[in-house]
């Protein structure tokens, strides 16, 4: 609980004096959890295409593995299951013109003495530090997510159903 607490502190020192930090963290979780169900389509596809490789034999009651089934390319699977990942981190980069706009909100006298204050640098950090931050992060997650998926294809597919060089082509992605 001290470590949450602490860490709250350090974010309020890189946010605008008096802003709702936690309006701005509730909305950017929203996002990701809004991004998240949105990338789900990669896990409705596969599974679709696993249901499609299988079919089921009604005299011995055994699942078979269709013959000559290859399993399309994970690229082709994972495609545009993460825009809503790169959406939020684009969104969440107009927060800096926000915070900006915050100081204004005060009054031109207060966008007047954050200039003068003798870190120089003071409000450009405010304004800026928390969006970028938040931004990485999302696009840090789409990336772990990313591999994520991309292990649980080669766990959950037959060998003999893979394409080659499923490796090579993770990167095209």
């Amino acid at each position: 609980m001290e470590r949450i607490k602490k860490f709250t502190e350090q974010l309020r020192k890189l946010a605008p004096p008096g802003i709702r930090l936690e309006s701005e963290c509730g909305t950017w979780l929203t996002g990701l959890l809004l991004a998240l169900l949105y990338s789900m389509r990669f896990m409705i596809a596969f599974g679709n295409e696993r249901s499609d490789m299988y079919y089921y034999d009604p005299d011995t009651k055994i699942r078979h593995i269709v013959s000559g089934f290859v399993m399309p390319d994970y690229a082709d699977l994972a495609e545009g299951s993460l825009n809503g990942f790169f959406l939020v981190a684009l969104c969440v980069l107009f927060a800096a013109a926000y915070h900006y706009t915050y100081y204004s909100s005060q009054g031109s006298r207060a966008l007047y003495l954050v200039r003068r204050l003798p870190d120089r640098f003071y409000l450009l950090k405010t304004c800026v530090t928390l969006p970028v931050l938040a931004s990485a992060a999302t696009l840090l997650f789409a990336l772990l997510l990313y591999f994520v998926n991309f292990g649980l294809y080669h766990l959950l597919t037959p060998e003999e159903c893979l394409r080659a060089g499923q490796w090579a082509r993770l990167w095209s992605f």
